[in-house]
């Protein structure tokens, strides 16, 4: 399938088990343009090189870091101790995202359908191109809003406009925060450190550096070895 085509219509098929007993929300991560599809195609065929969208969505939705969609920005309403299957699939049309919840783990139990032998617990997950993940999430914390996030690995910027949103709203009575607890996703925390990559990056340039030191020693002191006369014997046959 031409993976332009989910840049129109996409969305998922689930098929239930007689047995169901898990609550499934469809999480369809996306990508939007201001510009007609079809331009962006022809864009990417003559440039030849990667052709970025105006926005990542989450079931359609931008979120709240763009105006033009915090009024429909996508909700999840919650019962706490209650748990529901997050069905998550990427379908951007060639970017690989992140996907976590503020202060909730995910619980992987099956990619792109099909269950694993190993469940695992993660704070988010990564998804490449029309890949998807079955998530276990439980309403475990305190009541409030919590964002669910989608965006790419920005490296060493912390552009917010890069990612997308929604929203995990408890079921009572509080004032939620304002705005929503994010999530800590690789580089696309607030709080992200750019001096903790530059100390990991001076610790491997040391190492290569003693390395380079010690291969340049050791040839020295082959070279200055003390040289030995050649001896060499003839044996002849008696």
């Amino acid at each position: 399938m031409n993976i332009w085509q989910s840049a129109t219509v996409h969305g998922a098929f689930i098929v239930h088990s007689k047995s169901r007993t898990t609550y499934d929300i469809p999480i369809i991560l996306g990508e939007w343009w201001k510009k007609d599809v079809k331009e962006a195609v022809l864009d990417y065929i003559d440039s030849g090189s990667d052709i970025n969208s105006d926005a990542f969505t989450v079931n359609g939705q931008p979120g709240d870091f763009y105006p033009c969609s915090n009024n429909g920005t996508f909700r999840v309403v919650v019962n706490t101790g209650k748990s529901c299957l997050l069905r998550v699939v990427n379908a951007a049309t060639s970017k690989i995202l992140y996907f976590g919840i503020a202060r909730h783990n995910l619980t992987v139990v099956a990619m792109d359908g099909s269950a694993i032998t190993k469940p695992f617990t993660t704070d988010y997950v990564k998804l490449s191109i029309q890949q998807s993940a079955d998530c276990i999430f439980e309403a475990n914390q305190q009541p409030d809003y919590y964002y669910m996030v989608a965006g790419i690995n920005v490296g060493q910027t912390d552009d917010m406009n890069k990612t997308t949103t929604a929203i995990i709203e408890y079921q009572g009575n509080y004032t939620p925060s304002s705005p929503p607890l994010l999530p800590l996703l690789p580089n696309l925390s607030p709080n992200y450190d750019k001096s903790s990559s530059r100390n990991y990056l001076n610790v491997i340039m040391t190492f290569v550096i003693l390395g380079l030191l010690f291969c340049t020693s050791l040839v020295v002191v082959w070279n200055r070895r003390p040289r030995r006369p050649h001896r060499s014997a003839i044996v002849t046959p008696l």
